[in-house]
């Protein structure tokens, strides 16, 4: 028996976009938009094994001749990710020098997911909907210069986790 080569194969795709629209009335600057993302992952883990035949003749050394190939699936995973959102934001001039910005993002995140070993299946799917808020307040002491404090919220999904001992567990989002 010899051990060939882990062949490791994935193949990921990515498709992201936004729209986004800004102006001015009086005095606040405005920001929409809309954004999504969909993220593919598959990947397929494999261990080639080769096998030998040896042949023993009274007068030759032992010649070891390949007898087969064996293709060991070590795991197979597929991941699949979608975000859409709708967000926005109002910036308003409270003095000559400090402005004060306040947005918010609505969203639907979808993720699915499987994981497969010889012996075990884990799956996880969630759907998650919500709200982001942001918040900013910002000092232009002079020309060039800007010091601001800012807040935002965000969210990210869960996963599966592979344990030590071959089983699946659910790593919560945060």
């Amino acid at each position: 028996v010899d051990i060939g080569p882990f062949v490791d194969d994935r193949q990921l795709r990515l498709w992201e976009s936004e729209l986004r629209l800004s102006g001015r009335i009086g005095t606040v600057d405005w920001l929409i938009g809309a954004t999504h993302t969909w993220a593919s992952d598959h990947q397929a883990r494999d261990l080639l094994v080769r096998m030998f035949a040896v042949t023993v003749d009274g007068s030759t050394p032992i010649t070891p001749t390949l007898n087969q190939t064996i293709d060991v699936p070590v795991d197979v995973a597929h991941r699949s990710f979608s975000d859409s959102g709708l967000f926005g934001t109002a910036t308003m001039p409270i003095t000559l020098t400090l402005s004060i910005e306040a947005g918010a993002r609505i969203y639907v995140t979808t993720l699915d997911q499987q994981r497969t070993t010889e012996t075990i299946v884990g799956a996880h799917d969630a759907t998650r909907r919500g709200l982001s808020p942001s918040a900013a307040i910002s000092w232009h002491p002079h020309e060039g210069r800007t010091v601001y404090l800012r807040y935002d919220q965000a969210f990210r999904q869960g996963a599966l986790s592979f344990g030590e001992d071959g089983r699946f567990s659910t790593l919560a989002g945060d």
